[in-house]
């Protein structure tokens, strides 16, 4: 017994170790996954706040540029009267409000009668009023200004790096410059517009990506021009802070902004902080550079500390699992106790999984193709989080997809939602059947402990000729939209997931027209409520739909749009009861092949094959019969007895001819060497059998056969009139 007891500890403590192994591995992955997962979100937030700023600030400066670029020509025009240039810079700063002063600068001496310095200002004061002065002199010689004689030798339009005007504006400017012509095309002059700074900061710090994030706006110089430091705005460069700091790193991205290059970088703070530097230049002739700057600690502080909070609850559980384990060895007294323990330690480790696996968002996707199929779905919960669920896949030339409704609401059902959405997209790629999938996924979820919680799911395996495979556990039926008309899918009833383990769930199919959108829905839609708490409705929701036409440009995100705009419009300002998600398929590809099974019941499939392929109603009779006759045989006599087996039919059409090809790899057999009956005997004279393939032969203008590579082929070829 004492030996034994030695084998059990031994076997235990090797169980032990390596479930720790496996639970470090797990986690290790799990945690690279999830840190990976946020760095890249936060990157393509970051990107697009940069952008949303970059085109803030470029249109600020394109209008100052369009508006000198629309006067150049009146001030060209009126040279030879030096005075109405006062009129013009005035009209400038009145037109336009982002625009503080305007000047005409000429070169020196090129009004002699008005001195050497000849510079027409006109500034807007802060009661409005616009002021008009002559400013140029040998004290403020605008000759030597870089708006000045940058424009002039290089003959271009210039963006001043920012400065303090003391003389005109008396505040932070920017100046746009724009050389003026005289008849010969020689430059005598600039036209110039100085733009107040002050509009910065509004537009740089407007959004951020949490709390501790900033933006900063660098000059081509590096000069910093917006900057969280208010003293440090105009008296510093980034490259001088990269000094303070000591970051190396810093400097680099430094010096990549003042090159106008765009990229991220990782930096660390004096105190050794890290964060996360996304930087880009604004794309005009300005020469600034954005970038914003985010705090790693902040980004990824509640994922560590729940990473140490999983990792903890993991090794407490290690750790009584353990104790358990050793216990049940010396005292078998006590096993009904040690199970208890066990289940409480098993509830407590799927605790932890779920939380990991609800730390994985569920995307709003926007409308995508995978061809033939095209998806729109949208998802708005309730509360901070919520219990819908939709995911979609596409494997082995079928579209697998699911949408689902967790009861409850908040986090408990986003904790379950998360575990079935994980179990759909594993589960999906070894079944075979939505029913199947339904099954094991069904199986899973009862064995979690998530008190009492059920979800209704609808599963749907979708090919690309229009069959369309699915299972429903207690949804709401979807919507088919085709040609005008709106009708629901039928159901066969089955209970939600996660009531009983051992349901056996039912499969339906169906073939969906070509060129049809399936509409796939949650209660809260329909469920919607106003503030006299009536509800949306399935009515209302199928005369809104039925108003949806695909081929008058009604396209899969604008459905989504106009539905959740009428529910919004129907509650008004009641709160949103219950979780809303919509999800979208379209099949838009004409049908041109169909796989059916060896059963007769599939028949019913094909009637409707025909009447898509051939829509002139006497053709379609003249060929349905003998088709059909052809396709009986091949159920009934290629497959043995109990044998399941696939039949395709292939449409193939020209100017003069249709034909259907059967294919399937049954036993061989050749229609054509059939003994034909002798119809002039009356019936009960003649042999059985041989009528059908008789009225193929007979009804049909060509009939080939061919065996190849184990697959009989039989094409029926009719002539068009």
């Amino acid at each position: 017994m004492k030996r034994q007891s030695i084998n059990l500890g031994a076997d235990g403590l090797i169980f032990i170790v390596i479930a720790a192994a496996l639970l470090v591995v797990i986690s290790s992955l799990q945690y690279d996954y999830m840190r990976d997962k946020i760095i890249n979100d936060l990157e393509t937030q970051a990107q697009n706040e940069l952008s949303a700023k970059n085109m803030a600030i470029v249109n600020n400066l394109s209008r100052v540029e369009s508006a000198i670029n629309n006067h150049i020509w009146d001030v060209e025009r009126q040279l030879s009267h030096p005075d109405s240039m006062f009129s013009v810079t005035r009209r400038i700063v009145e037109q336009n409000p982002d625009i503080k002063g305007s000047s005409v600068s000429f070169m020196p001496d090129y009004y002699p009668s008005k001195g050497r310095w000849f510079e027409c200002y006109s500034v807007r004061d802060s009661t409005g009023n616009i002021e008009m002065m002559q400013l140029g002199s040998e004290k403020h010689d605008y000759t030597q200004s870089e708006f000045f004689y940058i424009p002039i030798s290089g003959d271009s339009t210039y963006w001043t790096n920012p400065y303090f005007d003391s003389d005109g504006a008396k505040m932070l400017l920017t100046t746009f410059s724009q050389p003026i012509h005289d008849r010969n095309g020689d430059p005598v002059g600039v036209l110039i517009a100085d733009m107040s700074l002050e509009w910065l900061d509004s537009v740089v710090n407007r959004s951020y990506i949490s709390p501790s994030t900033y933006n900063i706006l660098v000059s081509r110089t590096g000069r910093l021009i917006s900057y969280p430091r208010r003293d440090y705005i105009m008296n510093r460069t980034i490259l001088d802070i990269a000094k303070e700091t000591g970051d190396t790193l810093l400097q680099g991205v430094g010096k990549s902004m003042v090159s106008g290059e765009s990229g991220q970088a990782v930096i660390r703070s004096v105190d050794g902080k890290k964060f996360y530097v996304f930087y880009a230049p604004i794309g005009n002739e300005s020469g600034w550079s954005l970038a914003t700057i985010t705090s790693e600690e902040e980004i990824l502080g509640d994922f560590y500390d729940l990473r140490r909070l999983i990792i903890g609850l993991s090794l407490l559980g290690l750790a009584i699992l353990a104790f358990l384990i050793i216990r049940s060895v010396y005292n078998t007294s006590r096993l009904q106790r040690v199970t208890v323990k066990q289940q409480t330690i098993s509830r407590e480790l799927e605790i932890a999984r779920e939380i990991q696996m609800g730390m994985l968002p569920s995307p709003i996707h926007l409308p995508m193709a995978i061809e033939p199929f095209e998806i729109a779905a949208t998802l708005s919960p309730a509360k901070e989080v919520g219990g819908d669920l939709y995911d979609y896949l596409f494997r082995d030339g079928e579209l697998i997809f699911c949408i689902g409704d967790v009861s409850g609401k908040g986090v408990p059902a986003a904790l379950l939602m998360s575990v079935i959405r994980s179990l759909f997209r594993s589960l999906a790629e070894s079944c075979d059947s939505p029913s199947s999938l339904m099954t094991s996924l069904n199986r899973s979820v009862c064995t979690l402990e998530h008190a009492d919680m059920f979800s209704t799911l609808f599963i749907g395996f979708m090919r690309e000729d229009g069959i369309l495979r699915y299972c429903n556990a207690g949804h709401n039926n979807p919507l088919i939209i085709s040609d005008k008309k709106v009708a629901m899918l039928s159901m066969c009833p089955n209970i939600p997931v996660g009531v009983l383990e051992d349901f056996q769930y039912k499969g339906e199919e169906s073939q969906l027209p070509s060129d049809s959108v399936l509409f796939l829905y949650t209660d809260g839609i329909t469920e919607a409520m106003d503030m006299r708490k009536n509800e949306y409705g399935e009515n209302r929701l199928l005369d809104l739909v039925s108003t949806f036409e695909r081929r008058s440009g009604v396209g899969l995100s604008e459905m989504v749009k106009l539905t959740l705009n009428d529910v919004s419009r129907f509650v008004g300002n009641a709160e949103q009861s219950d979780d809303m998600t919509l999800m979208l398929i379209s099949l838009d590809r004409k049908q041109s092949c169909l796989t059916i099974q060896n059963d007769l019941g599939s028949i019913e499939l094909l009637n409707e094959f025909l009447k898509q392929m051939i829509p002139d109603k006497e053709l379609l009779e003249a060929i349905r019969l003998p088709l059909e006759e052809a396709i009986v045989n091949v159920i009934e006599y290629a497959y043995a007895e109990g044998t399941k087996g696939s039949i395709t039919v292939e449409c193939k059409e020209s100017d003069k001819e249709i034909s259907f090809i059967i294919s399937d790899r049954g036993m061989a057999f050749n229609p054509l060497e059939a003994v034909l009956p002798d119809v002039t005997l009356d019936a009960d004279e003649r042999s059985v059998g041989g009528l059908g393939i008789f009225l193929v032969r007979q009804m049909m203008d060509k009939v080939e056969y061919i065996r190849k590579d184990g697959e009989n082929r039989l094409t029926l070829t009719k002539r068009i009139k």
